[in-house]
């Protein structure tokens, strides 16, 4: 995540001057299609986590809704799979929990079907919000220890961060219920 509005506007910047990069290699590619889908997909996909991070949700649904499938005409469903989590994550925000946890789900089973075990923890513990927001808290809680078992050992801060961001937010509904 970003840290703060100027550096999610340097992003959407930066996001955007890829864009126009990507359009002057369409233009002068010889590997056309999937060069073109793949850098301009890139460049949506920036500009949807930017937009994201600005708290301007129906922007970044456009944008990878024009990532998605251009990710999708190039194979790469790694990337599809993020695309799937980061609308899912908006989704979240918006507390649309149904259409987050559709997305989110969709994702798990596309990097576990391609064995990234990191990417599918990562998805899980966001999944796991969505449950406990569903009063589904028991369930997140064992899907939150899967994502730690997973990426706790890595010792990163910000993954940390976030499994203690959803450990919280399970413990906070999990109390009102």
């Amino acid at each position: 995540m970003l840290r703060s509005c100027g550096d999610a506007i340097d992003a959407l910047a930066a996001a955007q001057d890829a864009l126009k990069i990507a359009t002057a290699i369409v233009a002068t590619s010889s590997d056309e299609k999937r060069l073109r889908h793949h850098c301009i997909a890139l460049a949506h996909h920036g500009m949807g986590n930017a937009l994201t991070d600005l708290g301007h949700a129906p922007e970044a649904l456009k944008a990878y809704g024009i990532a998605r499938p251009l990710f999708a005409a190039t194979g790469d469903e790694e990337m599809v799979a993020v695309i799937d989590r980061r609308i899912g994550i908006v989704h979240f925000n918006q507390m649309q929990f149904g259409t987050a946890a559709t997305e989110l789900k969709a994702a798990i089973e596309a990097f576990r079907r391609m064995r990234l075990n990191l990417e599918e923890a990562e998805t899980v513990n966001y999944h796991a919000r969505v449950l406990a927001a569903l009063a589904e808290c028991d369930v997140a809680r064992v899907e939150l220890g899967y994502a730690e078992a997973v990426l706790r050992p890595l010792g990163s801060e910000l993954r940390n961060r976030e499994l203690d961001a959803t450990r919280s937010y399970i413990e906070s509904l999990d109390k009102r219920s």
